[in-house]
């Protein structure tokens, strides 16, 4: 069966791409903690992808530099929310919603006390 993959191919190329990056010191430009904000990703997934472990063992290589470019081309186009205002915007407003809704549900489930039992919310 194996690890479910919760990052796409162009994600994780995108990680390993910024990994490899360096400045005009050739000193690495990003740090996994970095990259994992910077992607909206959680820094155990990060280290995960560059240690090819579970899931990630199978990713490709970025080998050139167009490839790295194609890599975070793509990567860019499948995740707008991580680079644009409104996208940014978009992802915030979403997250909230959610936050919300899980919010209003427990509410829900606190006014029926059976649910509220059900759930251990109560004794």
């Amino acid at each position: 069966m194996g690890t479910k993959r919760v990052l796409s191919a162009a994600a994780a190329l995108e990680i390993k791409r910024m990994a490899a990056e360096v400045d005009e010191r050739g000193r690495k430009r990003w740090s996994q903690m970095a990259i994992a904000k910077a992607l909206g990703v959680g820094e155990t997934t990060v280290f995960r992808v560059l240690q090819g472990s579970g899931a990630y063992q199978a990713l490709p290589e970025v080998k050139t530099e167009t490839e790295a470019e194609e890599s975070s081309a793509r990567f860019r186009a499948e995740h707008p929310e991580l680079f644009t205002a409104e996208g940014k915007m978009i992802a915030a407003v979403t997250k909230q919603r959610d936050q919300i809704a899980v919010v209003d549900k427990t509410l829900d489930d606190l006014v029926d006390p059976e649910l509220a039992k059900k759930r251990g919310y109560i004794d």
